[in-house]
Parts: C-alpha cells; structure tokens; sequence
C-alpha cells in the first residue's frame, strides 16, 4: 500500500510547492519591463497530472482500480508573438488575440513593444495560441491487485506498479480544450520482486478551466506566470512481457505551470 501513496504524493506536494511559490510571486508583481518573449511564448508547458485508473478487459482482471501521477513538459511553444506581418483576418481565429483584446493602455503597449525583443517587428500586433505541437511525459501508477475469496480461504493477486516514457503529440480542437496521443517504453514492477518489459500508449483529452486570454493578460499586466486547472479523461495501454495488454480508463485533474 506504500508504493501506492508514495510517488503520487511526493508529485502532489513538489506541485503544491510550486503553486505556493506562484503566490508569493503574485504578491510581488514583476514591472512589464522585466518580461521577456520567452516568458510570454513558453509560459504553461509543464504539466503535473494526478490520476484515477479503472483497468478492464482481459488483461486488468486480475486488478481492481488504481492511482497514478504523471509529469509532461510541451517541448514548444504554447503562443506566439504576432507582428507587422500579421493579417487582420486572422483575428477571426478563436486561438488570436489581438493588440485590442489584451486590454492594456497605450502607454503600457508601448512600453510592452520595447522590452519583449520582437525581432522585425515593429510592434506586437496579436497572440496567437499554438494548438499543437510535441510533448515528453513521465509517468507511474500502480494498479491493486484483486483478492479472490473461495472455501476454505483466500487469495490476493500482486499489486502492479508501472513506470513510463512517453512521446506524444497533441492538438487542441477548441481553445480551452486539448487531445494528446502518446506512446512509448514501459516497465512494470509486481510487489513480489519480479519485473517486466514492454511499451504502452494512451489517447487523453483535456479540458482547461482558465480562458486562454486570462494567462496572456496577467503576464502582461502583472509580469507572473499562471497556474492553470484542468480535467481529463482517456484510455491507457500497457504490454507488458508475454502477459496479456492492460486497459486502463483514466480520470484526473492536471495543474499546468
């Protein structure tokens, strides 16, 4: 029951950290000369999840639910500056913001325009969200091992715990909303001792509870990085070995820094 806590604890708490550290920053407000385009462009792409799993079919049998905890880092960039070259029919895109949209004076506008290092631009025209792009993910989660009653007694089959490696990709149909397929090695590890190796996969969805525009604005207005909450939901695949593939359903919630 340890290894069942641990590591989705430990993620939890090093996630919570973190959000304690954004407040005390948010107390402490950056002036707008201290942004740079980095911090604009690449603000949001780490991602903490926190999982329930529900395994089925053949392969979960033998396992009754299960607990995880997974650590993602978007390997692009979440928006981009728009310059002199941007078109005006491009703000009718639900993923553009333009200069208007982002409610700041002309003052700070200005004062914007001299400090993000827009490279040929003028002046920053809009931002635009990037709705796809690549990511890297590390993951564990263990799944209980069942226990069986007949005459006479009872068995308990092994807890399985597995770690893995994922690269994905992952589009976002809508702007408050994100697909990722992912795939990649896996190792299982049963509370026994013995171990297995294999790969795994999963298709999850998201959807993020903050409006694009929200993040955008308090990085200019306020200089600090949000911490964004989402819900998600998908499905999981584990082959491990010679053993039978692992269906999982999985439900969780993700804070994104």
């Amino acid at each position: 029951m340890k290894q069942v806590i641990l590591v989705p604890v430990w993620l939890l708490v090093m996630g919570l950290l973190q959000s304690i550290h954004a407040q005390i920053i948010q107390e402490t407000p950056m002036a707008i000369t201290a942004i740079d385009r980095s911090m604009i462009e690449r603000s949001g792409n780490l991602h903490v999840d926190l999982i329930a799993n529900l395994p089925i079919g053949k392969g979960g049998e033998n396992f009754s639910l299960g607990a995880g905890a997974r650590v993602q880092y978007d390997l692009g960039r979440n928006r981009l500056i728009r310059g002199a070259g941007y078109k005006e029919d491009e703000a009718k895109s639900p993923f553009v913001f333009s200069r208007d949209e982002l409610g700041m004076s002309a003052l700070e506008l200005a004062q914007l325009d001299s400090v993000v290092g827009v490279i040929g631009m003028d002046q920053i025209q809009a931002i635009e969200v990037v709705r796809s792009g690549f990511q890297a993910e590390f993951g564990y989660q263990v799944l209980i091992g069942k226990t069986e009653t007949y005459t006479g007694g009872s068995f308990k089959y092994e807890n399985l715990s597995i770690v893995h490696g994922f690269a994905g990709y992952h589009v976002m149909p809508c702007p408050q909303g994100d697909i990722e397929f992912e795939a990649g090695p896996a190792l299982g590890l049963f509370k026994g001792g013995g171990s297995e190796f294999g790969f795994g996969g999963a298709i999850n969805g998201y959807y993020d509870f903050t409006k694009p525009l929200v993040p955008i604005r308090r990085i200019f207005l306020e200089g600090e990085r949000s911490l964004n909450w989402s819900v998600g939901g998908g499905v999981s695949y584990y082959k491990l070995g010679q053993a039978d593939g692992i269906l999982t359903l999985n439900l969780g919630i993700r804070a994104s820094f």
